[in-house]
């Protein structure tokens, strides 16, 4: 029988993410070889007049693992939050169609007066032609203030309805926030590693290139960044919740 996967909220807090001894040496070797090859070449331009800003092979390399690894812990969030996410939807609609329907009784409530005029109480129906115009007058205005509560007991029962949807929706904002903010560590994590390894190789290849403290404003255009979805997460049309 295959072990179910933990998820977020039963997995033990990861460690920070390591710089072992052969990524090191491997880092070392590509800006060690890199540089003595003269890779790059120097530009003409200045870095700013540059169409895209300035790289390598290695950085690039460098990069797409980068941003391919947060790709993977973004989907890896979804996947624990999939749940939350639908429900938090649901209940968006939920909220919105109940608010609408609390406004509509309200309307028909404002439209209803409290006492109703004496045209309407003095109505009479088959066995009350004979009767006593007091007892007509009470009957009529019971029965009007039956309906009239009863309206309002519908706008109570909604508007109940609406507060506890609205506390179960905090609560699952509240479990997305907080694995939203797992997700930031955990990507800004990985872009400080990214970093390291970047500096690394860069240190090793501007001691062998012949150009290489030129290169140093170049190659300052060409760090890797957050991810852009990264403030949006998760997106309000859905696209990076599935």
């Amino acid at each position: 029988m295959a072990r179910r996967k933990q998820t977020f909220w039963e997995a033990k807090p990861r460690k920070p993410i390591g710089y072992g001894l052969f990524v090191r040496i491997a880092d070392r070797w590509a800006g060690w070889s890199d540089g003595k090859n003269g890779v790059p070449q120097l530009p003409p331009a200045q870095p700013e007049e540059l169409p895209a800003p300035l790289t390598t092979s290695y950085l690039d390399i460098l990069n797409q693992s980068y941003q391919d690894s947060a790709g993977n812990e973004n989907l890896t969030v979804l996947r624990d939050v999939a749940d939350a996410l639908v429900r938090r939807r649901a209940l968006g609609r939920d909220i919105a169609e109940r608010e609408e329907k609390s406004r509509s009784i309200q309307k028909q409530l404002d439209a209803m007066v409290e006492v109703p005029d004496e045209a309407a109480l003095s109505q009479r129906n088959a066995i009350e032609q004979h009767a006593d115009p007091l007892l007509v007058r009470a009957r009529r205005l019971r029965e009007y203030n039956a309906v009239r509560a009863g309206v309002q007991a519908a706008k109570d029962r909604v508007d109940q309805e609406i507060q506890a949807q609205q506390v179960e929706l905090a609560k699952v904002g509240e479990t997305i926030a907080v694995r939203k903010h797992a997700l930031v560590i955990r990507v800004t994590r990985m872009r400080a590693h990214a970093m390291r390894r970047r500096g690394h190789y860069l240190r090793h290849l501007m001691c062998k290139h012949p150009e290489g403290p030129a290169l140093v404003a170049y190659f300052e255009l060409s760090s890797p960044q957050l991810p852009g979805w990264l403030d949006k997460w998760p997106v309000d049309d859905g696209a990076a919740e599935i």
